[in-house]
């Protein structure tokens, strides 16, 4: 990580501390200042912990949206939203890159390393643009490649150059791109990839 990146994350961990805990440390959303009555969409919310910890954020007047098209994840993040009374958060069975909401209708939009697994990234950017009101932003988790110009074998996308990223999401209309994190590289299979949290706001 950079001087100029390192900053940023220690300036954005400081005024995050007051914020409810995520049961994933690594969860983007951890860096949000989510308003009460806001309406956000996590895509790929897995067990459930950090959708309801967006809806408890949401408040009774806003609501929070999960996404996952695992019946198994569905059933137990639908038991949880239940036992904690969460009539603000609804649970959508769906494709990432399909999400059944109107254009616009978000505040924030967040996602926790499911790009990269996914056959087409580029179509759940489009998505996630879509989702996002004008001026709203997003704050994504997932890898970037370092290197190597390889596919990985074991993965169904390519997961894409740092620069090639960022001229991807510029050339969608986001803007403000700016990363909070990112790791040192790592070898995943026959490629060297970097984790990473990323926001942007959709122009």
């Amino acid at each position: 990580m950079d001087q100029a990146h390192s900053g940023l994350f220690a300036l954005h961990l400081r005024g995050a501390a007051h914020l409810t805990p995520y049961a994933d440390p690594r969860h983007p959303a951890r860096f949000t200042r989510v308003q009460a009555g806001a309406t956000v969409v996590e895509l790929g919310c897995r067990r459930g912990e950090s959708l309801s910890r967006l809806a408890e954020r949401c408040g009774v007047d806003g609501h929070a949206w999960g996404t996952t098209d695992d019946e198994a994840c569905a059933s137990q993040v639908q038991r949880l939203l239940d036992e904690r009374g969460l009539q603000q958060a609804t649970l959508l069975c769906c494709p990432l890159e399909a999400v059944p909401l109107p254009p616009a209708c978000a505040d924030l939009v967040v996602a926790n390393h499911v790009l990269y697994t996914h056959s087409d990234p580029q179509a759940v950017w489009s998505e996630i643009h879509r989702l996002l009101r004008p001026g709203a932003d997003f704050f994504v988790s997932d890898l970037f490649r370092v290197e190597s110009c390889w596919a990985c074998p074991d993965l169904p996308s390519v997961i894409p150059l740092r620069q090639a990223l960022l001229e991807r999401l510029a050339e969608l209309g986001f803007e403000a791109l700016r990363f909070f994190e990112e790791s040192e590289p790592y070898d995943l299979g026959a490629i060297e990839v970097a984790a990473y949290t990323l926001a942007g706001r959709k122009g």
